[in-house]
């Protein structure tokens, strides 16, 4: 199963959603900016990485992207 993730303006949960529950796998999505480390909400997993991500079509801010692709 596909992680679904969130894809935000940037690199803070409380900026403009561009996506919400958007898949990146298969979409030609590549990392071009590492962030900050920042809380997730999840108590299994409670910080992760920023990353920024780009394909033709979008461009933002996602939250523990390593475990996606």
């Amino acid at each position: 199963m596909e992680k679904q993730v969130d894809i935000y303006s940037k690199p803070n949960k409380t900026s403009t959603l561009i996506k919400s529950e958007f898949s990146l796998y298969n979409k030609g999505f590549v990392i071009v900016e590492i962030g900050e480390m920042a809380p997730t909400g999840n108590e299994y997993q409670p910080y992760n990485i920023w990353y920024k991500v780009k394909n033709s079509l979008i461009e933002g801010w996602v939250l523990g992207l390593v475990s996606v692709f």
